[in-house]
């Protein structure tokens, strides 16, 4: 990879974010941040500058120069028709305002540093933010509040910078002179460009933020290419392209053969980009338009049209479906030619195209917010599938802010999860790592359940639970949105206060269900616990829970009491909902002769087994299953335990624990 590596970003408040150089996804729930931190990672890389503040602010040019122009690439001067190298200013020396309101051109680097001071004094208000680089080595980026509209600071720079147009545009000061006094003034040479372009500004309909962005043109970066929806736009590329590889001399008298080598460069780059533009829209959309370039006659290109990018069917990119659209437009973007190579002359694969595999050019970054969006299941699945493949050969390197299950489960590079923040803005950013996806896995969980979709969870002690439930209950637990989870044995419930997902990450409602455990007079005795915690007693809490719980009928009850204790010590009792089943197995809720053919009832089979001398040994309720299975030949296989579910009715006291799941989380 050539120019600078990309180590990570920074993001307002909330330190650094790690980037290993692959996929990275970030998710969370709607208003958490996503889009704004994709925005911030977009200007970091491109130079784009994206300025926010409440809507009613008064927001206009001059206001907001300061925050356009401070992580501006501050590239260029002209003297005596020759062009300085420039810099970033060194933020981290400023400290003072400009009050001035005339400004001498020989005077001009001295005001422009003081209203950089002015700029990072004044950045108290965080009604909008910037993105400035920090350090040369390795891109470590930080975010800095810039001022609001009507700050003192905005105007002042606002004043230099138009004095510095006047002055070094219109000539009305000896440019000579003004540069030496630059030069002398700092060690790195700074100027202002002179344009601003595609600046642009609105308000949303909920009134939470008006949006501005600025982008300053920045030549020979040091970064590889970055496409967005809104950088994605295949004529403007084209015509680029076409300018790259046109002759460097004039046409002469003989039109059409002067330019006939012209027309078969360009012919050929069409066929290469065209060809791999279909290959990846392929991958990446279900049932794709075919792309080609419409090249039209050389003659018609002023008069008539010049070529443009078509898709069949459908003629013009624009009379597409918005997805087909979208993903076309993109399609054409990354697989487009690298200009700087075409203006060099080459045309060869490794040199040209940055997506071929083969390529000596660094992978294109692709930002995009919700890849999903206008696309159906099966097509939001294919076009993860693509992205993940392309990613995973090197060919780009895809940051997405997304809700798609199938980008957020599908095991591959970094997921980082956003938590929303009350104040607005970008929220906390905590990586879901290899260990954190196991834990989740542990208990039948995947990444995507950390977007709050689940109300509840029904915390089972095994796979036998989770499947009589569910058979049984599948379309209120639907209705719900609760999950039933198998926490693969009881000892596991006990720590599941180390779980940082089930009790940190997820505001779902836990209710552990264990066997052996009459129902309610449980449910009794944690109302009774919980209206003390209400009232600021936990000590009290605990002590009903010591002392009821002794007075519950069933084993179970072993298990409860220091979960139950353990939940309200730690404060999150709010979080708890128990809830019992009054037989010894989940599977003597099911009719008997359904499982093991032949027996009348589930008590004559235990006082079978309680004779049987393998219970002598072992009278575990794992003994007892092994027991069924071995002597009585019951299948009690998952599926077979869920298919008699299904086909049976719900036992009633199973309904009515499902009716107090339903009373709680109304």
């Amino acid at each position: 990879m050539t120019g600078i590596e990309i180590v990570g970003f920074r993001h307002p408040g909330h330190g650094f974010l790690e980037y290993e150089g692959g996929t990275l996804v970030i998710y969370g729930q709607n208003g958490a941040g996503k889009s704004l931190l994709l925005e911030s990672i977009e200007s970091a890389l491109t130079g784009r500058l994206v300025g926010r503040t409440e809507p009613n602010g008064d927001y206009h040019f001059n206001a907001i120069t300061t925050a356009l122009l401070v992580r501006g690439d501050l590239s260029r001067i002209y003297v005596d028709d020759t062009v300085g190298d420039m810099r970033p200013a060194d933020l981290q020396s400023s400290v003072a305002l400009v009050t001035e309101e005339e400004v001498d051109a020989l005077d001009l680097p001295e005001k422009v540093l003081a209203a950089w001071r002015g700029l990072l004094r004044a950045v108290t208000d965080k009604t909008h933010a910037l993105l400035a680089p920090v350090g040369s080595v390795g891109p470590r980026w930080t975010m800095y509040p810039a001022s609001a509209p009507d700050d003192p600071a905005a105007d002042a720079w606002a004043d230099v910078l138009q004095q510095h147009m006047l002055s070094f545009v219109e000539g009305e000061r000896d440019a000579d002179d003004a540069y030496e006094a630059w030069s002398e003034a700092t060690d790195e040479q700074f100027i202002l460009e002179s344009l601003i372009s595609n600046l642009e500004g609105f308000a949303c309909d909920g009134g939470i933020y008006r949006y501005n962005k600025a982008a300053l043109p920045v030549s020979d970066s040091p970064f590889p290419t970055v496409v967005t929806d809104e950088s994605a736009e295949p004529d403007a590329m084209l015509t680029r392209c076409i300018r790259a590889i046109a002759p460097d001399r004039e046409f002469t008298e003989d039109f059409r053969s002067a330019t006939d080598e012209y027309l078969q460069r360009l012919t050929t780059l069409a066929t290469l980009w065209a060809g791999r533009a279909n290959e990846l829209l392929a991958k990446l959309l279900l049932d794709p338009p075919v792309l080609r370039v419409a090249m039209g006659d050389v003659t018609d290109w002023i008069a008539a049209e010049p070529p443009h990018w078509c898709a069949s069917p459908g003629g013009r990119i624009a009379n597409l479906s918005d997805a087909e659209k979208r993903w076309a437009r993109l399609a054409i973007a990354l697989s487009a030619p690298n200009e700087v190579a075409l203006q060099s002359g080459a045309m060869t694969d490794t040199e040209t195209f940055p997506i071929d595999e083969s390529s000596e050019l660094p992978a294109p970054f692709v930002l995009l917010d919700e890849p999903e969006r206008g696309l159906h299941r099966a097509a939001e699945s294919h076009m993860a599938e693509g992205l993940i493949e392309l990613a995973r050969s090197t060919r780009i390197r895809p940051i997405l802010a997304t809700h798609s299950p199938s980008l957020l489960d599908a095991g591959h590079g970094q997921v980082f999860h956003i938590e929303k923040n009350p104040r607005g803005g970008i929220g906390s950013l905590t990586e879901l790592d290899r260990a954190a996806i196991h834990e989740l896995a542990g208990v039948g969980l995947q990444p995507s359940s950390l977007l709050h979709r689940d109300r509840g969870y029904l915390l089972v002690e095994g796979e036998h639970d989770k499947q009589i439930l569910e058979g049984w209950f599948a379309d209120e637990l639907r209705e719900l949105r609760v999950a039933v989870l198998a926490m693969r044995g009881t000892d596991n419930l006990w720590s599941i206060f180390d779980s940082e997902f089930l009790v940190e990450r997820s505001d779902a409602l836990l209710m552990p269900v264990l066997d052996d455990v009459a129902l309610d007079p449980l449910y009794d005795l944690w109302a009774q616990a919980e209206a003390a915690v209400m009232e600021g007693r936990r000590s009290v809490a605990t002590g009903i829970i010591r002392r009821g719980m002794s007075k519950i009928p069933g084993k179970g009850k072993d298990v409860y009491e220091p979960l139950l204790i353990g939940s309200i010590t730690r404060g999150v009792s709010q979080r708890f909902f128990p809830l019992g089943m009054s037989r010894k197995d989940v599977l003597e809720y099911l009719p008997v002769s359904e499982l093991v053919d032949g027996a009348s009832s589930w008590p004559d089979l235990r006082q079978e087994w309680s004779r049987s001398p393998a219970s002598m040994k072992d009278r575990s309720g794992k003994a007892y299953k092994d027991w069924l299975r071995k002597v009585k030949r019951a299948d009690l296989s998952p599926e077979n335990l869920r298919f008699v579910a299904e086909i049976t009715a719900p036992h009633p006291e199973l309904k009515g624990l499902m009716a107090k799941v339903a009373h709680r989380l109304r």
